[in-house]
This record gives structure tokens, sequence and C-alpha cells, in this order.
């Protein structure tokens, strides 16, 4: 019976040291996926910095959070402010209210460029709209009148990208493309469960 409870201690520390090394590869994980991301928003920051502002991810998905870089030296409009704010809102400022985010300086290159998350993007959302301003001065950025547009993919759904569209005055034309498309949209989701099981 000693020589078992003896196989027993050992086994549960082996056990223990298995899960131990287990989570420090979850976190050594994490930590390399914390450095690419942070190499690819630096590698984003040089290449855009003539254009002075760019997405994260760079092919933004409705219904997920983003965040928004803002070159505030390469812009030159908000080149002296210290605090900014970036306004945010979505198809033509039409979906919900405006939002307005504090923007924070950017870890790798804090001295130029700036961020913000939209934390909340409605799925059907079909595009980002954004101005940024000074928030001591009120002065404002909107890319020369014109605002500051980022398209957003269609949410995933069972790994079809779906996105409807309400439109008011349908005539039967319309409302016919619709339902084929809709049909076809089933059809790929019924075969991507198929060759999913």
């Amino acid at each position: 019976e000693d020589e078992e409870e003896a196989k027993q201690r050992v086994l549960a520390q082996k056990q223990r040291e298995m899960e131990e090394l287990e989570v420090k590869q979850l976190q050594l994980m994490e930590q390399n996926k914390e450095q690419r991301r942070d190499g690819e928003l630096r590698e984003l920051m040089a290449a855009e910095k003539n254009v002075g502002w760019f997405t994260w991810p760079q092919f933004p998905r409705a219904g997920e959070p983003l965040q928004v870089y803002y070159c505030k030296a390469s812009r030159g409009v908000l080149e002296q402010a210290e605090t900014l704010v970036l306004h945010a809102g979505f198809n033509d400022w039409t979906m919900g209210d405006a939002m307005n985010i504090e923007m924070a300086p950017a870890p790798g290159d804090p001295v130029n460029w700036d961020f913000a998350t939209v934390p909340e993007v409605p799925d059907l959302a079909e595009w980002l709209d954004f101005v940024v301003s000074d928030a001591a001065s009120g002065a404002y950025d909107n890319n020369g009148g014109l605002n500051f547009v980022q398209t957003l993919l269609a949410p995933a759904k069972h790994g079809v990208q779906v996105r409807l569209q309400a439109q008011n005055n349908w005539d039967d034309e319309g409302e016919a493309a619709m339902m084929r498309e809709l049909e076809q949209l089933a059809a790929a989701a019924q075969i991507e469960e198929r060759q999913q099981a």
C-alpha cells in the first residue's frame, strides 16, 4: 500500500507539473501573439505615415470592435493638439448615435500616433465614418470635408458572410433578387455544415 501511495503522489506531482507547463506555454503563446501584433502595428505606422490613419484590424468586420490610429504629425491640422477625440458613426452617420472617444498615445510611436477603440460596431454597419478633433480648441480634421471612411466586412454567420439591407420601397424584381441571394446563402451554409460534419 505504501508503494501504491507513493506512485499516486508521483503521478499527482507530474500532473501538477504538466498543468503548470501548459499554463506557461499558453502565456508564452499570448506574449508571442502580442509581440507579432505590436510589430505589425509598428510596420503599419511606418507605411501609413503619409496617409495619416489606418484601422486595426486592417479589414475590420461589422459586429466586432476595431481601433482607429491617427497620425497627427502627418495630417498637420491637429499637429499641436495634446488630446484628440475620435468622433465615429456608421453608414453616413445614420446608424445610431455618434460616439466621442478620447484617443490615447499609440504604443510603438506615442509622439506621432494616437488611437482609440470603437467598442461596438453594429452588425448591419457597412462602413465607419469618423473625424478627429482637438479636445482643447475644438479644431477638426474631417479629411478636407469628406470625413474619413473605412469599409467594414460583413459579419460572419455560420461561416458565410451575410448582410441584409433593409429597403423601404422594394419592387418585385428587387424582392426576387434578394430571395435568390438568400437561397444561395442558405445553400452555401448547408454545404459548409455538411463539409464540417
